[in-house]
């Protein structure tokens, strides 16, 4: 199946240079490298609500600003995983930007699709459950809250 998950702010977001966000994905604590993004920012910019921070499967590097439209990263690449990999997927967020749990928590959701479903999530959500690794780290179970989705995702 075809996989990929977007962050996507809820609020407004202050980027400055040197910033950077990574989204990895991890099965049974194996990286799966071809799901690695990587979004580095070398501008001063504002990242609206509704638009995408960082996303999985490509590495981004961003310098100057679109004209005319509302900036944001490029979107998810989609990777190939094998079905049985879904149930035990996990997402590892590392940002030099949002250091803190409830910035996180408060200020992100994720957007992504799987096989034809696609989901949003806001992490903010209480059965959400985020990890707080360290400062600037941390992990979402993707395949326990997707098979809880399952139920509300939407056909593309």
């Amino acid at each position: 199946m075809n996989f990929g998950v977007e962050l996507v702010s809820e609020l407004s977001l202050t980027i400055r240079p040197d910033h950077y966000f990574r989204l990895e994905l991890y099965f049974d604590d194996e990286l799966l490298t071809e799901g690695t993004g990587k979004d580095y920012f070398d501008l001063n910019c504002c990242i609206l609500p509704h638009k995408i921070v960082s996303a999985s499967g490509r590495e981004g590097t961003y310098k100057t600003l679109p004209v005319m439209e509302a900036f944001e990263a490029l979107p998810a690449k989609p990777i190939r995983l094998a079905d049985e990999i879904l149930p035990s997927l996990k997402l590892k967020i590392t940002s030099n930007r949002v250091l803190d749990y409830a910035e996180l928590k408060h200020n992100f959701s994720l957007h992504g699709f799987y096989e034809d479903q696609t989901f949003d999530v806001h992490l903010a959500r209480p059965d959400v459950p985020v990890t707080w690794e360290k400062r600037g780290q941390f992990s979402v179970p993707l395949g326990s809250l997707l098979s809880r989705e399952s139920q509300s995702c939407k056909a593309v």
